[in-house]
């Protein structure tokens, strides 16, 4: 795969894959150091991402966050966020689960809530990297 860094800071890595059309978003632990707002910043760069690469597929690794998600910030999430991908053309996106229980809890509601809403958008809740790329990369039936 030919895989580079758009982005990458204290909080997230950003990675593109040309190849596969696949960008990954990955959380790293000092973002528990984030207020609310500069968290919604990180979504709002991320949707960015999307609508610049066009990427068809997206990993959202949160295996190392542990930052509370919040009903509030949910509904902001699936309201503001969730649509900007759609409209870019993404078509699954797979949730690297955090170890964390609560994040994990949180990151889970948000996303039956993003279900629930569009549920045209292919979303899967996995473990791993490995997990997430093999369900990406798997075809699609037509």
């Amino acid at each position: 795969m030919a895989q580079r860094v758009i982005e990458q800071n204290k909080y997230y890595d950003v990675i593109v894959d040309d190849d596969y059309k696949l960008l990954i978003y990955k959380w790293k632990e000092a973002v528990l150091e984030l207020l609310e707002e500069e968290y919604k910043e990180g979504f709002l760069q991320a949707a960015k991402f999307v609508e610049d690469y066009k990427p068809r597929y997206v990993i959202h690794d949160s295996s190392t966050q542990v930052y509370p998600i919040t009903p509030d910030l949910q509904n902001w999430i699936s309201e503001e966020i969730s649509p900007r991908f759609e409209k870019a053309g993404v078509k699954r996106i797979a949730y690297v689960m955090p170890q964390d229980f609560l994040s994990k809890m949180a990151l889970e509601q948000l996303v039956m809530k993003l279900l629930s809403i569009k549920p045209g958008l292919k979303r899967i809740f996995v473990p791993d990297m490995d997990q997430a790329m093999k369900w990406i990369l798997k075809k699609e039936k037509k």
